[in-house]
């Protein structure tokens, strides 16, 4: 009987087979011959194998072979996936079952034919019968094919050029013969890119085909002019590239805005980069838009040198990411949080960046706002 602990042996699957006794007169016919011998062992693995269900290597399938991996399917449609192999070839079962994982974008039958259900990316995969530790899996990723505008309607400044947000799918179709057109060319033009143009106050309605599907959408495009005294005046902050700096940490929003002027038909909207905090960070955004028709007119972005964590503060954190970009621990990739990283303006994070903002902490030097 096998126990708990391999230690004493316990714990080590094992056979006691009793056959015969050797004087036992009745048993030695048993063994009289290397044949009775050759079929009592013959007869002890057999009934090995079939307890614990032993199969030899030559039997059991160690590798399954499909002819796609990935698959792109437009809603509705039918694909096959095949096997192509099965090792080894000596295998006695070699049958295989299908399963997707979310059959609500992809069903699969048992033969290996896939159809798409709705759009979205699921998992297909296909599994041996005779030793289910084998398998492969195929990426399925299901789209419409279809043209549509984000939204139906949009407006843009008197003056301004503006993208249109349009998805054309299917994706995996690189090549697209498109088309833009406007209905009224006096309001807004469009390019060959879907950029429009406002030209004039007024409405217009933008069109873009897929002349080889044949598949369109259209937008409502508001063309706004605002009065001439219309205002937006930053003060006592630097201004460059939509960019706001010399603001320094520590510097409450509500303080912030004192130094906003704005005629009345705009508001300004402060946008943190984490939420529920008192100041004005690095990547703050500050948003100017007309409150009519909530049309945003400028987005800033606020750098405040040495505060990277975007809180308004420069503090241990701070130094922490810089720590962990030198040693190449976490990298910093965002481009603001770059920019407020290089405090000391030499290009590049250093430990001269480290040092400064250690210094700030410590009130030894104080980071020069800029």
């Amino acid at each position: 009987m096998c126990g708990p602990d391999f230690r004493d042996g316990s714990g080590i699957s094992a056979v006691l087979i009793e056959h015969c006794f050797m004087n036992n007169s009745h048993d030695v016919q048993f063994l009289d011959s290397e044949q009775d011998l050759k079929n009592l062992a013959k007869a002890d693995a057999d009934a090995i194998i079939e307890y614990y269900g032993l199969k030899l290597k030559s039997d059991v399938v160690s590798f399954i072979k499909i002819d796609k991996e990935s698959i792109n399917l437009i809603e509705g449609k039918t694909t096959k996936v095949n096997v192509t192999e099965i090792t080894p070839v000596t295998a006695k079962n070699k049958n295989v079952t299908w399963k997707s994982n979310d059959e609500k974008i992809a069903k699969v039958d048992e033969n290996g034919n896939v159809t798409a259900i709705s759009t979205g990316k699921t998992t297909i995969s296909v599994t041996s019968v005779n030793n289910p530790n084998v398998s492969k899996n195929i990426e399925v990723n299901v789209e419409k094919e279809e043209v549509k505008f984000e939204k139906q309607k949009d407006n843009i400044l008197f003056g301004k050029e503006k993208t249109l947000n349009v998805k054309i799918s299917p994706s995996w179709i690189t090549q697209k013969n498109i088309s833009w057109e406007s209905s009224n060319n006096e309001i807004a033009t469009v390019d060959n890119n879907g950029k429009i143009k406002a030209k004039q106050e007024g409405k217009a309605t933008i069109k873009v085909t897929w002349k080889d599907k044949n598949l369109s959408d259209e937008i409502e495009v508001n063309v706004i002019k605002l009065s001439e005294d219309t205002k937006i005046e930053i003060k006592n902050y630097a201004v460059n590239d939509e960019k706001i700096s010399k603001i320094g940490q520590k510097v409450k929003i509500v303080d912030f805005l004192k130094n906003i002027n704005i005629s009345d038909n705009l508001k300004v909207t402060v946008k943190t980069a984490n939420e529920g905090q008192e100041y004005i960070g690095t990547n703050t955004k500050v948003i100017v838009s007309e409150k009519e028709h909530d049309l945003e007119l400028e987005e800033y972005n606020c750098l405040i040198y040495g505060d990277i964590n975007g809180d308004g503060k420069i503090s241990s954190l701070d130094y922490t990411l810089i720590k962990n970009d030198i040693m190449d621990v976490k990298k910093i990739t965002d481009n603001t949080m770059k920019l407020t990283a290089d405090v000391n303006g030499d290009g590049k994070i250093s430990s001269l960046d480290y040092t400064l903002i250690k210094n700030d902490i410590m009130d030894v030097k104080k980071i020069t706002i800029k």
